[in-house]
């Protein structure tokens, strides 16, 4: 996907993209940190192929190796991990979701001291902003 990503999405002057399994931390040695200049991570689309003992495993090992960097990545409740499943399902493709936090703020920040500040957007208002409006079945199932 990273070729892919950078043929169509050119990366900026700080930016970096990595190609790895996540299960695996090398990957941290092919990142340039100077906690002075601070680092952020964002995996959108990929903590949901996890189980939320491999996420957990993956976002301590990072507050360790990066000290005070930011982590963006998305995840839905339990309710709609089925969802996903169900719309995959339909679709004929056989891959699985695991991954789901009910209570992201006080389930992440238990995993580690080192996680703090947890902020929580839903989809509809934490990213489409201006004039459109939802109907009240659109932000249940939001």
């Amino acid at each position: 996907m990273i070729p892919l990503r950078e043929k169509h999405i050119p990366l900026g002057n700080l930016e970096q993209n990595v190609s790895c399994d996540l299960n695996d931390f090398s990957w941290f040695d092919q990142i340039d940190f100077r906690r002075s200049d601070g680092i952020v991570f964002t995996a959108g689309g990929q903590s949901y192929y996890f189980e939320k003992a491999q996420v957990r495993r993956l976002l301590c090992a990072m507050t360790e190796r990066f000290p005070g960097g930011m982590a963006t990545f998305d995840a839905v409740n339990a309710v709609g991990l089925r969802g996903v499943n169900a719309e995959v399902k339909m679709a004929g493709n056989k891959t699985k979701s695991f991954f789901s936090l009910e209570k992201p703020k006080e389930e992440l920040e238990r995993w580690s001291d080192c996680i703090v500040n947890v902020a929580e957007r839903n989809y509809i208002d934490g990213y489409l902003k201006g004039g459109w409006r939802k109907s009240i079945v659109t932000g249940i199932f939001a």
